[in-house]
């Protein structure tokens, strides 16, 4: 995967940060808007993720989050960048790489 590619809606990096959403999240981690370095990256994902976690988030919720900004039911349509979008899809691609993820060697 090429990480210094940037999407079709403006987002970039291997964790597809819009930079709206980059701009919020590294402001809660680092209380400033730090650069978006594949380092800085990470260090976000996982605090955000953790914090998910203990908020009783479960996985498919997380990534509904990830992928609208919300837990709050699925979507699907065209974005104000013209490019679609499928939530539902969405979630069930990462549900099922998460498991595969986390049952290999099994």
């Amino acid at each position: 995967m090429d990480c210094s590619l940037t999407g079709q809606s403006g987002e970039k990096g291997c964790h597809q940060f819009l930079p709206s959403t980059w701009v919020s999240y590294s402001l809660e981690v680092f209380g400033y808007v730090a650069e978006q370095t594949p380092e800085n990256a990470e260090l976000v994902t996982l605090t955000k993720v953790e914090k998910w976690l203990e908020a009783g988030i479960d996985a498919r919720g997380i990534f509904l989050i990830w992928n609208t900004g919300r837990n709050a039911g699925c979507s699907s349509g065209y974005n104000s960048h013209g490019v679609y979008y499928d939530s539902c899809s969405y979630v069930e691609d990462a549900m099922r790489i998460l498991d595969e993820v986390t049952h290999r060697g099994e």
